[in-house]
């Protein structure tokens, strides 16, 4: 991952999404096995706040050309940006982050890639696809190229890694890229009866030593065989599980220059990140790696195995469970999800909200703060310019009433029906954040009112920690909200002072 932001802003503009080729844009074809471009396929952006996709909230932004095959497709609520970008907006939430890593199985192939094999932009130069990459329980695959690099979406149940030719003797991970708070497993298909040793490496420039309590420093680990997926999930990312017919794995980012002291260690931030602004992207090392090598896989010598392997998938779901996304299981009911869910722990799991019209309001255009309509400036002109506007019709005490603005041949008009009208909540008073630290007092039994008590009246430090509820209801979204009044002390010259109600306003219950 190389891209994230937050609080973007666009004024009169018009796409703000483009992928450019500079080959198949001007009706060239790449001609070297596939369609698109490494750097199209594995294209994303964290949208922090959903500010650059003008979604609304905090999103993971993947590309979405047909060679990806939906690898960056999170779950069925992610949307596609605009037409012709093509990325993919999907929630971000609970362990989602972006992962990536970079492998070698092929020494030679390796020393040909950016000349014979997968060049910057050559026509003819061979980079087809040489297997591919799945999320556990999906079809679709992400190409495995020549150039091994692996983006895409981590905090799920994980990545399947398969190669047309077998899987690889030996296989070289590095450039490894996750967030110490997002779970990346990996998982290989090899023979049965294949034994493995699985090593975690140091940069050549690591120095061994075993001299306690000076010196106790290792550049080489091995990693231990357990006997669970579950088990390998929760450990320290130095395990490994092989079940007969697949291996799996944990990456997590090792360390820059060692593997332990002299045990391995795991630490959090091997890597300062890259921060700016409060947000951070998670760095890669460049001379760690990790080494798999596979024995007794069929044949003697050559690249890959050649014993036969299974074609089945991980399947990440229990049984009376389906898969509703990379990360989450639903229990099934009749043939269909539930809202009892489990994220990759087992744990309990949100159901999936899909992006709404109100979560996108506060990045479109309001045409009524500029005393205009929908018809008015450059959206007749500018056909995303006016779907990505609206008009405020009516504004209540937590919800306003809005009417979108739509292209109709060359004009910009409003919807003006109250089956078409949209209710959104108003961001809640920030009043309302200094009376949910007071006290409540129609919450007391039997309820008071401010002047009520003679303490409150005599006390303006005790009157005004207090507060009042005059009205509770639902708004049209199902949400309670209700009035408050802050509790005022005031101060009489010739009569006893007050503790009176002021400074009434509408809250959302939260």
């Amino acid at each position: 991952m190389m891209q994230l932001t937050r609080d973007v802003k666009y004024e009169d503009c018009g796409r703000i999404f483009r992928f450019w080729n500079f080959l198949t844009d001007y009706g060239t074809p790449m001609a070297n096995g596939l369609d698109s471009p490494l750097s199209a396929r594995l294209q994303n952006w964290m949208d922090v706040d959903g500010s650059a996709a003008r979604v609304g909230k905090p999103s993971i932004l993947g590309s979405a050309t047909p060679d990806a095959n939906d690898w960056w497709k999170i779950d069925p609520t992610c949307e596609l940006t605009e037409a012709g970008a093509p990325l993919y907006a999907c929630p971000l939430r609970e362990q989602r982050d972006v992962a990536s890593i970079n492998m070698i199985w092929d020494q030679q192939l390796a020393a040909q890639l950016g000349d014979t094999v997968c060049s910057n932009g050559d026509r003819n130069v061979f980079c087809g696809k040489l297997g591919g990459v799945r999320h556990w329980g999906r079809t679709g695959e992400l190409p495995i190229t020549p150039n091994g690099e692996v983006t895409g979406p981590s905090g799920g149940f994980g990545w399947h890694l398969r190669w047309n030719d077998g899987p690889p003797r030996n296989l070289i991970i590095e450039h490894v890229q996750v967030s110490p708070s997002s779970n990346l497993m990996l998982s290989i298909a090899y023979p049965s009866g294949t034994t493995f040793e699985i090593k975690a490496l140091s940069p050549s420039w690591c120095n061994p030593c075993n001299n306690p309590p000076w010196c106790h420093r290792s550049c080489e680990h091995e990693f231990s065989s357990l006997s669970s997926v579950q088990q390998v999930r929760e450990s320290d990312g130095d395990t490994y599980y092989f079940d007969g017919n697949i291996l799996y794995l944990r990456l997590v980012q090792p360390p820059w220059d060692y593997t332990g002291y002299p045990n391995w260690v795991f630490p959090e931030n091997p890597h300062p990140p890259f921060s700016r602004g409060g947000e951070s992207i998670t760095k890669f090392g460049w001379g760690a790696s990790l080494s798999i090598s596979a024995f007794s896989c069929g044949g003697n010598a050559g690249v890959h195995c050649t014993g036969a392997v299974t074609s089945a998938v991980p399947a990440p779901c229990p049984n009376g469970f389906v898969q509703t996304a990379i990360d989450q299981c639903c229990r099934e009911q009749n043939g269909s999800p539930t809202n009892s869910c489990i994220g990759i722990h087992g744990e309990s799991s949100l159901p999936l909200q899909p992006y709404t019209f109100c979560d996108k309001v506060d990045q479109m255009d309001d045409v009524r703060e500029k005393d205009q309509w929908c018809n008015h400036d450059l959206r007749p002109q500018i056909s995303s310019e006016c779907v990505n506007s609206y008009a405020t019709v009516y504004t209540g005490p937590t919800m306003r009433k809005l009417e979108r603005c739509f292209t109709r041949g060359a004009s910009c008009l409003k919807t003006d029906s109250e089956e078409s009208a949209i209710w959104c909540p108003r961001q809640r008073d920030e009043r309302c954040a200094a009376t949910d630290q007071l006290q409540d007092l129609q919450a007391k039994d039997p309820p008071e009112w401010c002047n009520s008590d003679q303490v409150r009246r005599a006390s303006k430090e005790e009157c005004e920690k207090t507060y009042v509820t005059t009205h509770t209801g639902p708004n049209k979204h199902g949400k309670t909200f209700t009035q408050r009044l802050r509790c005022r002390h005031v101060e009489r010259d010739n009569e006893e002072n007050a503790c009176v109600m002021r400074d009434a306003h509408f809250c959302i219950e939260e």
